[in-house]
């Protein structure tokens, strides 16, 4: 298995993973120690050459760094502010910042020196290259190189790793290293702007060390990221709350002379879209950041646990013991470790008129601090709660949005089917009116047609009589029918021969087969798109030897 790395040795390849190719950038490095005569000291340093780190890592060691065989208590952060971005084309910011491995000085000697002297461990480079939101923390011991002359044991170390996830603009990563034998607190911090920056240099101004602990600075780092979110989620609320104020006035006057605008062009389909993808996005970053909160959680009983176990001057065994739990309120200025173990003060331990213990002294402040961390934990994951509802509201919104928006559309449609069910309905009264004229005329021609049937044979009978051609009144030789009959005959058949084959013609049009057609135009424009000849997913079907013919202007045709 892939597990982490517990060696604080750094290889080639991890130095390999950062970039220190970009002079003149400037670094920011504030320390807060403990003077035991002039009491916290404070200050802060800006730095962008060679010499100047060369200088002031000379100073530090000296000072209060653990190489100096007199290490300091207190904290010191190192800030990287991020590089300038190479490419500078886009608007938002979000894809062009440079990424956190990219250091502000030119030499890797300052690099290598800094892991040296802060303890850095080689995780950061795995945890910079996830590029999503992770924290890890490892107890561990100091090299034995490191150690001062004279010592015989290896002093013991906290070391913490932590990065945001680059899907947001402004992401940083983080390096701590906790001496437990000093309370000394080494930090790096990745890739910050100048927001970002002064938000630190005022929070460790602002910091009691009597409150310092182990996850101080990686609490600070969670409280950034915090910020960066709750921005992100508050921009999307101003937006979110605009439009629905918006849309909310025109609700108000419907029926007025605005409206209810539920006209969702491309441009509106769009902003919906990405109001809702963004909603979603930041509640996976909001869950993600949760989750590593959890683990941090976990590294405070871890840290506790360490700090218990640590040999003296750091914490005395001896100065835990049992209590029954009907006793603890017995014990006055007593700390509960647990339910049922109590951890006596100094103040205890001074009245039995015994010396005082160290261990005890920072086991007490470690707890205190540790209680105050685990508090403001709580409240941060209350407001990633609350923020996570925000998000979920403004997506529910959105899906409300879309869901009228196509119950309109529904309506429209429904609104043209039931014009066009009047319609139809106005065509079959006026069919079935033209059905009983039609009905009302075939009467008449029936009528019509019995009249000629009586009367036609006996009006042809007459014509013909009384024709030239008949001779009634013939009288001895004489032939009663014209020789020229004849040619009435032929005159006749011809004459009815071209008469029917006319009406035949232009009354009974007949295919092949002799089936009769019909074609049956339809208003494609009202389904929003014409169909004819082109309509290549429009093929008539042919059944049993009958054949449909398209007509020249799109019609759908019909056998009959």
């Amino acid at each position: 298995m892939d597990y982490d790395r517990t060696s604080l040795e750094w290889s080639e390849r991890d130095f390999s993973n950062f970039t220190c190719q970009f002079p003149g950038e400037k670094a920011t490095i504030v320390t807060k120690l403990v003077d035991k005569e002039q009491g916290p000291t404070f200050e802060v340093k800006t730095l962008s050459t060679s010499e100047e780190w060369e200088a002031w890592f000379k100073n530090a060691v000296l000072d209060f760094l653990p190489s100096s065989g007199h290490p300091g208590s207190g904290i010191c952060a190192v800030i990287f502010n991020r590089v300038k971005p190479i490419f500078d084309d886009d608007d938002d910011g979000a894809n062009t910042q440079s990424p956190v491995s990219y250091l502000p000085f030119k030499s890797d000697d300052i690099l290598s020196q800094l892991v040296h002297e802060f303890h850095l461990h080689p995780r950061i480079t795995r945890t910079i290259g996830r590029l999503s939101c992770y924290f890890s923390a490892q107890r561990h011991y100091s090299d034995d190189d490191d150690l001062p002359k004279g010592s015989k044991e290896r002093r013991p170390m906290i070391t913490c790793t932590a990065r945001t996830s680059s899907t947001l603009p402004n992401d940083i990563a983080l390096s701590t290293t906790y001496f437990t034998e000093t309370d000394l607190n080494l930090a790096v911090f990745y890739g910050c702007n100048e927001r970002q920056k002064e938000d630190i240099v005022r929070r460790i101004r602002s910091c009691d060390l009597k409150h310092n602990h182990p996850l101080l600075l990686p609490g600070l780092f969670f409280e950034l990221e915090r910020i960066r979110l709750v921005d992100q989620v508050e921009d999307l609320l101003d937006n979110f709350e605009l439009r629905n104020n918006y849309e909310y006035n025109q609700l108000e006057n419907v029926g007025g002379a605005r409206g209810l605008d539920l006209d969702m062009d491309k441009k509106r389909m769009t902003d919906v879209l990405k109001s809702t993808y963004r909603s979603r996005e930041l509640v996976s970053l909001i869950m993600a950041v949760k989750r590593q909160l959890k683990k941090f959680e976990t590294a405070m009983d871890m840290v506790e646990t360490s700090v218990k176990s640590s040999p003296p001057p750091t914490f005395s065994q001896g100065c835990l013991t049992r209590i029954p739990s009907a006793t603890l309120s017995s014990a006055p200025g007593s700390c509960t470790v647990s339910r049922a173990t109590t951890l006596y003060g100094e103040e205890n331990h001074a009245q039995q008129g015994l010396p005082p213990l160290p261990g005890v002294s920072g086991y007490l402040r470690l707890e205190r601090a540790g209680r105050q961390i685990r508090e403001r934990l709580q409240d941060i994951m209350f407001e990633f709660d609350d923020k996570i509802n925000d998000c979920h509201l403004v997506k529910d919104n959105m899906s409300l949005t879309m869901q009228t928006v196509w119950s309109f559309f529904s309506l429209q449609d429904n609104q043209t089917n039931l014009k066009l069910s009047r319609l139809n309905t106005k065509l079959a009264h006026a069919n079935t009116g033209l059905s009983e004229e039609m009905k009302k005329d075939s009467s008449q021609m029936r009528s019509i047609a019995l009249l000629t049937m009586v009367f036609l044979p006996m009006s042809t009978v007459a014509a013909i009589f009384s024709s030239n051609f008949f001779s009634w009144d013939a009288e001895g030789g004489q032939a009663v029918v014209s020789k020229y009959f004849w040619v009435f005959i032929v005159v006749a058949i011809a004459l009815t021969c071209i008469v029917v084959g006319a009406w035949y013609l232009a009354t009974f049009p007949r295919d092949r087969k002799g089936h009769r057609q019909c074609c049956i135009r339809l208003p494609f424009g009202l389904f929003g798109s014409k169909a004819g000849k082109d309509d290549d997913d429009f093929q008539p079907h042919r059944k049993s030897g009958r054949r449909i013919f398209d007509d020249e202007e799109g019609g759908i045709p019909l056998d009959l």
